[in-house]
């Protein structure tokens, strides 16, 4: 389904949103400070949520599916579409990826590339004895506990570095874009997997609150339109190379969770037994499932992959 144009002004958000406040204080999400303690328990109380309803195989990030129709090898070509834009310019010896997980994409990609050597990063000590488990077998990857607004190591150390759905969580985007420039050797390639804003602001305050409530509950940390966000890119040292449009891809994914969010909501007295015997935060997903597939719709968010190159 094409994203359609944001409206200006979207009732049916705001109602959204008025029905997720009879189940979770809207308020109190919306205060929420992304720090990285947070986003390490967004993560750590979100795990079983996403290996019960998101991915059997370990994927955290989205299914995109070109045809149309949600299904589970969708979890399969970010990872591959972010493959072949770093091999595009040729095999990288040494490549980074920030915000590994549980090591879904550096199992696939380091298979299809055992002469290149694979470093993940991960904030959740969790995602790093998990992926650390999954690539065992893999000689050509390491992973450690660490933040990309941070990076231990080298200037140049890295001929390539790539990034599903975690750059959104960099609590400061131009210390992280100065990092990841440091540490890439010139010409190597920065490929992005993410969701950005289409615009900074909202024509209404009702819609401005739900798309700000949908970021909050996924601890997104800053709510970045992708033209400010390649304009910190370019002042880091990277030209940007192309866009990829993804949001026609990424709403099977999306309008699934939508579906199970309903479906959680019909259930009043169900929904309340889940958030005392689970936690409210890892509910919060369902937060997230009600409203973003209605965002990208509107066309308020998109979802691209961006390639960028080291100058």
């Amino acid at each position: 389904m094409t994203p359609r144009p944001a409206a200006t002004d979207d009732p049916e958000l705001a109602r959204r949103v008025s029905l997720l406040s009879n189940y979770f204080d809207v308020d109190t999400i919306l205060a929420r400070s992304a720090t990285a303690s947070d986003i390490i328990s967004y993560y750590r109380k979100s795990s079983l949520g996403y290996s019960l309803f998101h991915s059997r195989h370990g994927s955290i990030h989205m299914a995109l599916n070109p045809q149309g129709e949600f299904d589970e090898l969708g979890y399969y070509r970010a990872p591959e579409l972010v493959w072949s834009a770093l091999a595009e310019q040729a095999t990288p010896g040494r490549v980074l990826e920030l915000g590994s997980g549980n090591g879904f994409n550096l199992d696939l990609i380091a298979t299809q590339a055992p002469a290149t050597t694979f470093t993940g990063i991960d904030l959740v000590p969790q995602h790093v004895r998990s992926a650390r488990r999954r690539c065992a077998e893999r000689s050509n990857v390491a992973v450690e506990v660490g933040d990309f607004q941070a990076l231990a190591y080298e200037q140049h150390y890295f001929a390539g570095a790539y990034s599903i759905e975690s750059f959104c969580h960099a609590r400061d985007p131009e210390r992280a874009f100065d990092e990841i420039a440091r540490v890439l050797a010139p010409r190597s390639r920065f490929v992005v997997v993410d969701a950005w804003r289409t615009r900074k602001k909202a024509n209404d305050v009702a819609t401005a609150r739900a798309l700000k409530l949908t970021e909050k509950s996924m601890s997104v940390s800053s709510a970045l339109t992708q033209r400010e966000w390649l304009g910190m890119a370019r002042r880091a040292g990277f030209r940007h190379s192309k866009v990829v449009p993804l949001s026609h891809e990424v709403l099977p994914n999306l309008e699934r969770f939508e579906r199970m969010a309903i479906r959680f909501m019909r259930h009043k007295r169900l929904a309340r037994l889940a958030g005392r015997t689970i936690g409210l935060r890892l509910l919060e997903n369902v937060v997230a499932g009600y409203l973003m597939a209605e965002s990208v719709r509107l066309g308020y968010h998109r979802y691209d992959m961006v390639v960028l190159t080291k100058t």
